[in-house]
């Protein structure tokens, strides 16, 4: 039988709490759950990013929230070095003024820490590290038409607040490829884009990236139907799909870091089913660097063909095709005197069949063709000489650059010529001696109205023709000089014999000599 009194001597005595100590002990287990609470919420993250193929200077956000006032960050940020290189770390909105120090301590992994100086003003939120990363250069090309849009990760496997784990939360880095070839943004690649493709070459001068007007593209202005990114990139402060590096990406088909004609050739033969993949992903050269044949001689490729330099009058520059095999493209520069001649058209001729585009730059004009299969023919570009000069002038046209396919030949052109501008003049009539009709030309500098009188040897008036306001130029063909039918003002054919006519045009007159024969 227990002790009764003993067992109960044995339990522990009752603890008497008082308020104030019952007080102390919730707020001790208060605080501990506080700073708990408070370790969990200590948080630095990356935003997921989506970047552009090839963009540089792309930036990487890093932001801290917490309950900690922190002082100090000591952070490791990885990444895929395949798709992403360092450039450099600076503090962020949050941390402006402290001391930041990164060093890549191995491709992908940067080391980065910061700190503000003691005294300074702790944080609990906002942006911490700006990384600056350029994304890595294109070498080649999968084995398809089209690029695919990668995903790779940046993670934080150490960030410290204060020398305190935070918890960390990684993000998405999206790489927005390019449809190459794909001008228009539909997904597809047709004649449609060869046709902006080969503008765009001859819209620069000079075929290095970047390209000056890659606005002349549709995929440039609309959101492609491919696109993840939207209009999130800025040219400027305008929103737009894609930034200049794609647009040439996507025209450097072949991948040799020029936006060519030679491109589009490729372009053209995947349109048509000739090829399935372009050269750039190492699947073989479609377009050659050079034609082969090469039976006329470098300095006779270019020659020109011109009357009578007179304003109003073309001059034709051609580049002889004919004796080169395998040519696909060309490009053309020529320089000369926009106040004596401008160019007014460019055409593949005798047989040459392609495409073909020209612009005017001002004292220079580019011309590039290109085509699915080898051309053999002549590329011809005309000039008009201008219709406005007054006196003798003389000029020139020079090969700035030819290349074909994707080989520079330097061919030593030059054209050059005198103008001899419009002046007023009666020309002999014709036929002479006629019957019953002859044709009178003449010639005006200016506009002016005109007529044509006709006497007898002795000087009696035998016929007036009122031809009217007559424009500035040579009016020598039958359809436009003066006709007369042989016949007087009372409409009475004339009599053999000598007869004078005589040219007014405005103040100006000269008269020649003609003979009625029957």
């Amino acid at each position: 039988m227990l002790n009764t009194p003993a067992r109960a001597a044995a339990l522990p005595r009752p603890v008497v709490v008082g308020p104030l100590v019952l007080r102390l002990a919730t707020a001790s287990v208060l605080a501990s759950l506080a700073a708990v609470c408070a370790f969990a919420q200590d948080t630095i993250s990356i935003d997921d990013q989506k970047w552009q193929e090839c963009n540089p200077s792309n930036v990487v956000s890093i932001t801290y929230s917490g309950a900690t006032a922190a002082t100090a960050f000591d952070l490791v940020l990885t990444y895929d070095s395949t798709e992403a290189l360092f450039v450099s770390a600076a503090v962020g909105a949050a941390t402006s003024g402290w001391t930041i120090s990164a060093n890549e301590t191995s491709l992908g992994s940067v080391d980065i820490g910061l700190a503000t100086l003691s005294g300074g003003t702790p944080i609990t939120s906002g942006e911490i590290v700006q990384v600056t990363l350029d994304t890595t250069p294109v070498t080649s090309w999968a084995d398809t038409a089209y690029d695919t849009t990668s995903v790779n990760s940046f993670m934080l496997p150490q960030a410290d607040v204060n020398d305190t784990p935070a918890t960390t939360v990684g993000a998405n880095l999206v790489f927005q490829a390019v449809v190459h070839a794909d001008a228009t943004g539909n997904d597809a690649i047709t004649a449609f884009d060869s046709s902006y493709a080969l503008q765009a070459v001859v819209d620069e001068t000079i075929a290095g990236w970047p390209l000056d007007v890659p606005e002349t593209l549709p995929a440039y202005n609309s959101t492609p139907d491919w696109s993840i990114l939207g209009s999130e990139c800025t040219t400027g402060a305008i929103l737009v799909p894609l930034n200049a590096y794609s647009m040439f990406a996507m025209l450097d088909v072949d991948e040799n870091d020029l936006v060519q004609a030679a491109d589009v050739a490729e372009m053209l033969q995947f349109s048509v089913g000739k090829i399935t993949t372009f050269s750039g992903a190492a699947s073989g050269v479609h377009v050659p660097p050079a034609p082969s044949g090469g039976r006329t001689a470098v300095s006779d490729l270019i020659t020109a063909s011109a009357g009578a330099v007179r304003p109003g009058v073309p001059i034709t520059i051609s580049v002889d095709l004919t004796n080169l095999d395998d040519i696909y493209a060309g490009e053309l520069l020529l320089d000369y005197d926009p106040h004596l001649v401008r160019p007014i058209q460019a055409t593949l001729t005798d047989g040459a069949s392609g495409m073909v585009a020209f612009r005017d730059h001002g004292s220079r004009t580019k011309i590039a063709f290109a085509s699915h299969s080898a051309v053999h023919g002549r590329l011809d570009v005309t000039f008009e000489v201008t219709d406005d000069l007054r006196e003798r002038r003389i000029g020139a046209i020079r090969d700035a650059g030819l290349t074909l396919n994707k080989t520079v030949v330097d061919t030593g052109f030059e054209f050059a010529y005198e103008v001899q501008p419009f002046g007023f003049r009666l020309m002999p009539n014709f036929p002479n001696p006629f019957n019953p009709e002859t044709w009178i030309p003449f010639e005006l500098a200016t506009p002016a109205d005109v007529s044509i009188h006709i006497y007898g040897i002795d000087g009696s008036p035998v016929r007036t023709l009122e031809l009217g306001r007559v424009p500035v130029g040579i009016h020598a063909a039958a359809s436009d000089a003066a006709y007369w039918d042989g016949r007087n003002n009372m409409g009475e054919a004339v009599a053999s014999g000598a007869y004078v006519y005589e040219l007014r045009a405005g103040a100006y007159r000269e008269t020649r000599r003609m003979v009625v024969l029957k």
